[in-house]
């Protein structure tokens, strides 16, 4: 399972309702196509090219702030796009959808487009999508940081709508379940009906990372704020929702956990930082068995003038682990100061095998720091999805290809299979103001 941890910043407050995307009546009769590249958009991408690419943008012309999400592969092997848009503003405050579209992958055509209003909460509805998923039916699950949680069918309908009673950070499919990460523990809601099953309590803290292992065990993980600081944790569950054990994964202090994955042995890996012993923070990777015992673990520390953080974590088949961190430094300011994203090959026992190394200014039109997401395709090349910059490694660690995606990128995602990767990125508006959500198509 490679997880896919979603960051964007920012949110929509929104007020509507559903009741206008209950059903599938108004899904396209036919495919839409995908825009063609334009001639004066080739300063936009380096090589490779992108074969196809869709934009898809909120309705607002003053303003349209819309964030790139998760890109998954159904089981009849088409993609869905996961975002949230702007939506017309109402008495000042701007309102939000989560949009879900099913792209045929070979022309990127749009085979259906659902937009899903986010409900209010506390008198603001958040829009930005925190974890989607999709089960072997077919069937999407997504979840918006207001807390509402929404099943889409494979034909584009709306299976169900819930409200969570809090903020959500993540979402995994666990059995017949649908557990969500809130700021308030755990909710689990039936995948049927989105019905809520059960609570479980977490050791505080938001619900930052979360994933089933080999076994069917749960493990969730975040950091409680306490007087030394943050607290981080795991916690994981049996299949009945029965506690099983709690662990800091060997870190005293620091931010806590950024993402987790599991591999094939029941082992979750783990991508956090630390409080650091020179730096701000340092980047740590970690490796828990199913009894919840420390394997091993890899600090990456920073230097005097940086902070670093681990974003990004994802396993290979033989056991192995891909990991992103990021340094930034503080000397000339965040927006404008020197960056570097390094990506680094562990083994099993979290050995190093490779680190490579990239520079960059950290600023809108290149900012090669922040690594969003990690794929593995089949061959076991890693796929790096940064601000604006995708980079494909060979299993040696050797640079295969490099493209920027968009000049003022954001955030970005990626599936990466073979021959091909996807990227989903949020990008600066065409039409309208703010940003738009590009999604495209690269073979390399």
């Amino acid at each position: 399972m490679n997880v896919r941890f979603v960051r964007a910043a920012g949110a929509l407050a929104v007020a509507s309702t559903l009741a206008a995307c209950s059903g599938a009546e108004d899904f396209a009769e036919t495919p839409e196509a995908a825009a063609p590249i334009a001639a004066g958009e080739a300063e936009l991408f380096g090589t490779p090219s992108a074969r196809w690419q869709q934009r898809f943008d909120g309705t607002n012309p003053s303003y349209s702030d819309d964030y790139a999400s998760r890109l998954l592969r159904t089981p009849d092997g088409k993609l869905l796009a996961f975002g949230s848009l702007a939506a017309p503003s109402a008495g000042g405050a701007s309102r939000g959808v989560v949009v879900v579209a099913k792209l045929e992958p070979s022309s990127g055509a749009i085979l259906w487009r659902r937009d899903v209003p986010v409900a209010a909460v506390d008198g603001d509805s958040l829009a930005l999508v925190r974890g989607a998923a999709i089960d072997r039916s077919g069937n999407a699950y997504v979840a918006s940081l207001g807390g509402q949680v929404t099943s889409v069918a494979p034909n584009g309908a709306v299976r169900w709508t819930v409200q969570a009673a809090a903020i959500a950070d993540q979402l995994v499919l666990m059995g017949s379940d649908v557990v969500v990460g809130t700021r308030k523990g755990l909710e689990v809601h039936t995948q049927g009906t989105g019905s809520l099953r059960a609570t479980w309590r977490v050791p505080g803290g938001s619900v930052s990372c979360l994933a089933v292992n080999a076994r069917g065990n749960l493990v969730a993980g975040g950091a409680q704020s306490t007087e030394r600081g943050d607290v981080p944790w795991l916690a994981s569950f049996g299949t009945a929702g029965q506690p099983r054990w709690t662990s800091n994964f060997g870190v005293a202090a620091g931010a806590g956990c950024r993402s987790i994955a599991a591999d094939g042995a029941g082992n979750v890996l783990i991508a956090a930082s630390a409080a650091g012993s020179v730096a701000v923070s340092d980047a740590v990777f970690a490796a828990v068995d199913d009894a919840g015992a420390l394997r091993w673990s890899r600090t990456i520390p920073g230097t005097s003038t940086e902070f670093r953080n681990a974003f990004a974590v994802t396993p290979d088949g033989s056991g192995g682990a891909y990991g992103a961190y990021v340094g930034v430094s503080g000397a000339t300011g965040w927006f404008t100061s020197p960056s570097t994203r390094t990506v680094v090959r562990l083994d099993a026992t979290g050995k190093q095998l490779w680190a490579k190394a990239k520079g960059g200014s950290f600023d809108s039109s290149a900012n090669v720091a922040v690594a969003h997401e990690l794929a593995l395709d089949p061959l076991g090349n890693v796929v790096v999805a940064t601000e604006g910059v995708v980079s494909k490694y060979a299993p040696t660690g050797a640079l295969v290809n490099e493209v920027t995606v968009a000049k003022g990128s954001g955030n970005s995602f990626v599936w990466a299979g073979a021959g091909e990767t996807f990227v989903s990125a949020t990008v600066s508006g065409s039409a309208k103001a703010g940003t738009d959500v590009l999604v495209s198509r690269y073979a390399f």
